[in-house]
């Protein structure tokens, strides 16, 4: 667990690494329009990566031409976009979808630090094939609080099996 965990901070810190090169970009660094991110913004930037990373998502960054800064949370084709405009707002947009096969869900403007920590929480837990196994079969209590029976379904393994149900086989043991 330890080298995982290592390995996911060198990670992260690639981001963190990127979001700071963007206050190094030069004046019309897109085409004559780009404008560099501001110590300031940069530094915000950082501090709202370093709260919404734990959210379990991959994560990346990219300038905005006016001198902002988009976060990227994403997860399969699950894709979170938080803008950090340069008067210190957010937005946020979810698009699904990858390429020229996808869609905007929805935008918004002005919204809070909360409002982004459910979304990214949900987007979590939408993409999380762990999801369902959780709810349903981890925690398995009658309303009298005694322990029932584990029932577990075909859909249930998937998460496992990489999408190939699960099927039990019936075991046999020799014994001389």
């Amino acid at each position: 667990m330890f080298f995982i965990e290592s390995h996911i901070d060198k990670i992260q810190d690639k981001t963190i690494e990127k979001i700071e090169s963007f206050r190094e970009l030069l004046e019309g660094w897109d085409y004559g329009i780009g404008k560099p991110a501001s110590e300031n913004l940069v530094e915000f930037a950082i501090e709202l990566y370093q709260g919404f990373k734990n959210h379990g998502l991959q994560a990346d960054a990219t300038p905005r031409t006016d001198g902002g800064i988009t976060l990227i949370f994403y997860k399969g084709d699950h894709f979170i976009d938080v803008i950090i405009n340069i008067d210190y707002t957010l937005s946020l947009r979810k698009e699904v979808g990858i390429g020229a096969d996808y869609s905007v869900e929805f935008e918004e403007e002005n919204v809070s630090i909360k409002r982004i920590n459910n979304i990214l929480t949900e987007i979590y837990w939408q993409c999380s094939s762990l999801e369902p196994s959780i709810s349903k079969s981890m925690f398995p209590v009658s309303e009298d609080f005694k322990v029932t029976a584990l029932v577990y379904t075909e859909a249930e393994f998937q998460y496992s099996t990489n999408n190939v149900p699960y099927n039990y086989q019936d075991q046999y043991a020799y014994t001389y």
